[in-house]
């Protein structure tokens, strides 16, 4: 079995990746949810009580608290989340089944996973014949070619708005309303490249997670070949007299 870091990964290991759930059966038989970070913060075991989870914080408190010699601010912020999860009874459930605190909020295989998850409902109403999984990577590329483009025009309003501020001033010292609208521009424009950057962070994810799929029966549409097929007729054209196949 291999494990994945539980702080950087949204899976307990490789095997639960694809599968729909965090944590796969061979880790969750090994109960290696046992040893995830929050308990360790708080030196209890996994099942620990409420009272035994409450003692351990107010123990680690006094130990790590900043105003007390040899306290640790950092520490302190650890235990202070640790508690914070394990001690709100909806919190822990979730953090025992997903090995991560639900307040922190989606992590990137979670978005990702739900946008693939969107992508193949749209995929399967259209019908389409052809390899799914190529006709969804393709699609989810192209869309990443667009996005990119569309960061690159954004960059050039900002670096050409730039150029534009300070140009008109106001008597008085007080701020030009050309700066101020140039600067709303500017940060609009600022906005749209920072959610374009993060919608090709989740498509590049979203890629690596489909991957990891296969399609094994790939429909072409009656009476036309598939790529395969293609690909072999375009192979038979150009080979050279002579050749024997």
């Amino acid at each position: 079995m291999t494990s994945a870091k539980r702080l950087s990964c949204a899976y307990c290991c490789e095997k639960a990746v694809g599968t729909g759930r965090q944590v796969c059966s061979d880790c969750e038989a090994l109960n290696y949810l046992n040893t995830m970070n929050h308990y360790e913060t708080l030196g209890v075991a996994s099942d620990a009580t409420p009272d035994e989870i409450k003692r351990a914080f107010r123990k680690k408190s006094s130990q790590h608290h900043p105003d007390k010699p040899g306290g640790d601010a950092e520490k302190m912020a650890a235990v202070n989340a640790a508690y914070e999860c394990l001690g709100d009874p909806e919190r822990r459930l979730g953090y025992d089944q997903t090995g991560r605190d639900p307040a922190k909020g989606p992590t990137l295989d979670d978005v990702a996973e739900h946008a693939l998850q969107t992508l193949i409902r749209q995929l399967l109403d259209d019908g389409r014949p052809g390899n799914l999984v190529h006709m969804l990577e393709t699609h989810i590329k192209r869309g990443v070619e667009s996005i990119k483009k569309d960061i690159a025009l954004s960059e050039r309003v900002v670096a050409r708005l730039s150029k534009q501020l300070d140009r008109v001033t106001r008597k008085g010292g007080r701020t030009s309303l050309f700066n101020r609208v140039l600067q709303e521009q500017i940060g609009r424009a600022e906005s749209e490249i920072e959610q374009g950057r993060r919608q090709i962070e989740v498509s590049e994810r979203s890629l690596e997670i489909l991957r990891e799929h296969e399609d094994t029966k790939p429909e072409h549409e009656p009476g036309r070949p598939g790529i395969d097929e293609l690909v072999m007729a375009f192979a038979t054209m150009n080979r050279p007299r002579g050749f024997a196949g």
